[in-house]
């Protein structure tokens, strides 16, 4: 008696283990399978040259000097005067 109930125990412990190997080589090939399947395509763009202005230091002059600046003294004569009056 003793003897059927392990061996029916292996028989059912074999059958448990045949399962979950056979359920991990599925979840395997599934997960295979889906990342081959979802698997993103790039789209390459071909890069353009950009034409930038000279940087050749004549032509930076020529902006720094292109720069209008306010005359300051004019802008704080007013503020000065009024200061003063104090």
């Amino acid at each position: 008696m003793e003897k059927e109930i392990k061996t029916k125990q292996d028989e059912s412990l074999k059958v448990i283990i045949g399962l979950l190997i056979v359920g991990l080589v599925l979840i395997g090939i599934s997960t295979w399978l889906g990342r081959e399947r979802f698997k993103t395509k790039v789209k390459t763009v071909p890069i353009t040259e950009i034409q930038l202005k000279e940087d050749s230091t004549p032509v930076i002059m020529k902006d720094i000097e292109n720069i209008k600046l306010p005359n300051l003294d004019e802008e704080f004569k007013e503020i000065d005067q009024d200061l003063n009056s104090l």
